[in-house]
């Protein structure tokens, strides 16, 4: 049997849909409670009749009677406990069912969560080993800098000696000239 009872006397008032057994015990409890109130008037009214009437053959058949009603009433009870047993079988085999997929699903979003981690954490990583370089590589250029600026210094310091040098020389050749003609004077 499915999960559920469906179609004739179970399917209660949801017509031709599908019904749980705690649905349809719910729903038919006043119908199964009547039918037990019926089964216990059919007897008692059969044993009465047994009372007022008395002959064999009537209680006989007043016997048969309530015995064909209680076997009724027994192979209803055993359809019922049989059609409660399947629905509580097929609902276990169901919530199986759930918590092996909710264990799969969380067995998956867990390996997806530490991929993901690791990524970060091969990614921070990456990222630290690149603040590490790009600091290694400022600290470089700093001193390239700071290098640079002084070779600047010597080297306008050294321009400046030069251009005092040639100066220098210039005020020599200017005196050297002075003297030359100073003696191209004198010897000539």
């Amino acid at each position: 049997m499915s999960e559920s009872i469906s179609g004739g006397d179970m399917a209660g008032a949801r017509g031709a849909g599908m019904v749980t057994l705690p649905a349809y015990l719910l729903e038919d409890s006043p119908r199964l409670a009547k039918r037990l109130d019926d089964l216990k008037e059919a007897e008692d009214r059969a044993k009465a009749a047994v009372a007022l009437v008395g002959p064999a053959n009537e209680i006989t058949q007043l016997h048969a009677q309530a015995a064909a009603e209680r076997d009724d009433q027994d192979r209803m009870s055993v359809q019922t406990r049989k059609d409660c047993a399947e629905l509580v079988a097929n609902a276990e085999r169901q919530a199986a069912d759930l918590v092996d997929v909710a264990h799969e699903t969380a067995k998956s979003l867990t390996e997806s969560a530490e991929k993901a981690v690791a990524a970060v954490d091969v990614a921070k990583a990456d990222a630290t080993r690149f603040i590490a370089e790009a600091a290694a590589k400022n600290d470089d250029l700093q001193r390239r800098e700071t290098a640079l600026l002084n070779e600047r210094e010597a080297l306008n310091k050294l321009q400046l000696d030069l251009h005092e040098r040639e100066q220098l020389l210039l005020d020599e050749k200017s005196k050297l000239a002075t003297v030359r003609e100073q003696i191209d004077t004198i010897l000539g």
